[in-house]
């Protein structure tokens, strides 16, 4: 067999992997979906949801097993979703009533690894969302994408400028 050569430009190529600083951004929900326990690799059914930042969008995780449902629980309170007044306190919702929701989402950059294709050790740091809150005021948005420390320069975000230029009584949301 012949030993062909290939050449592929990778140069406009860009990793998609959205990297954030350690903090606070404002975001939106843009997607939503329950994992059945057929499908979940662990055999334990989820939601997963999408979440749309200025810089990009992040996914996140919400597990369905008994004693680590409480980040569900965050996600729908900051989506204003109540939480039932029954013994069993069930949340009742639909895609339509979180899809849309503005939201305060707390990023932290974690390294983790995986095995390669040639049997290596990758390492890789990579951007999670470790908390969601609700969104409750414009100086929730104006305080949002605080740096970790002084020397982590601050970029004013799309969504803050709009919010600037609103007078509080006018907020979308």
């Amino acid at each position: 067999m012949e030993d062909k050569k290939w050449s592929v430009s990778m140069k406009d190529e860009k990793d998609r992997r959205l990297k954030l600083p350690n903090g606070e951004y404002h975001a939106e929900i843009i997607e939503v979906e329950l994992v059945d326990a057929e499908t979940s690799k662990s055999g334990i059914p989820y939601f997963l949801w999408t979440l749309k930042f200025d810089e990009g969008e992040l996914k996140t995780v919400t597990t369905l097993k008994k004693g680590a449902r409480w980040n569900l629980g965050n996600m729908l309170d900051a989506c204003g979703i109540p939480r039932g007044e029954t013994e069993d306190k069930k949340y009742d919702f639909k895609r339509s009533q979180v899809v849309g929701k503005q939201v305060l989402a707390s990023i932290e950059n974690k390294k983790s690894s995986f095995t390669g294709r040639e049997g290596n050790t990758v390492e890789v740091e990579k951007s999670e969302i470790v908390r969601i809150k609700k969104l409750e005021t414009i100086d929730d948005i104006n305080d949002a994408i605080e740096p970790v420390d002084s020397s982590t320069p601050t970029k004013q975000t799309e969504s803050q400028k709009m919010m600037k230029k609103l007078k509080k009584d006018e907020i979308p949301f």
